[in-house]
């Protein structure tokens, strides 16, 4: 093993071999030791370099000289020809990207699905309370935050709090529409799911009337008669 001076606060160095060790076997560890040692010397001065010259650099730093510390270090690491300056071309021009759906027509010829989706979305957000139903809004909108491929069937999207099942993009939509709808009615989405989701609405309304209509009613006991047991 090698013993450093810095690491052991002392001018020297020093290499142990096992004395038990053959002379040929000792001869070679000796060698790698003092090959490490150097090694390990290199490193440490290169690093003791690299400080110097930070600390030089930007004790009074400008605007842009972090471009020549970078070059220095390179320098003293030799790495200079290992990359290349380009020139900065100046702040991106943003790109407008309309709101909402990007192919209207089709989302209208997605219609009937979408009324099928939000009949089943309004059963489901019926059975929670109002901080549940804001969750799934929240995720369902995180959910498209990289855009939503409401033309594809697949279910590559997940909204955790409506159900462990992967919904398509139009099922995203629809959750996030429905959602919205509950807690932030005021909010304007831009996606123009409003006839399906009236539909939807209705046939829901007309379920539970119709559901409260049917739904067998207990017979009360006459008075005066005890209740069968």
């Amino acid at each position: 093993m090698t013993e450093t001076a810095w690491q052991h606060d002392r001018d020297h160095h020093v290499i142990r071999v096992r004395q038990s060790l053959a002379p040929a076997v000792k001869l070679h560890m000796r060698a790698h030791e003092l090959c490490r040692l150097i090694l390990l010397a290199e490193a440490r001065n290169a690093g003791t370099n690299l400080f110097q010259i930070w600390e030089r650099e930007t004790a009074q730093p400008t605007p842009g000289s972090e471009y020549a510390l970078v070059a220095m270090f390179a320098a003293d690491l030799r790495l200079t020809g290992w990359f290349r300056w380009i020139d900065d071309p100046g702040e991106a021009t943003p790109r407008e990207v309309p709101a909402g759906s990007s192919n209207p027509e089709l989302l209208a010829l997605k219609s009937p699905v979408a009324v099928f989706y939000f009949l089943e979305i309004l059963k489901r957000l019926d059975l929670l309370d109002a901080e549940e139903i804001q969750r799934v809004g929240a995720e369902a909108a995180l959910a498209g935050k990289d855009g939503l491929d409401y033309a594809s069937p697949e279910k590559n999207y997940r909204v955790p709090s409506f159900g462990e099942e992967m919904p398509t993009g139009l099922e995203v939509m629809c959750i996030m529409f429905a959602a919205f709808h509950r807690f932030a009615p005021q909010q304007d989405l831009a996606i123009d799911l409003h006839d399906p989701s009236q539909k939807a609405h209705a046939l829901h309304e007309g379920n539970k009337r119709l559901w409260f209509t049917n739904r067998p009613v207990k017979s009360q006991p006459a008075a005066g008669m005890c209740p069968p047991v």
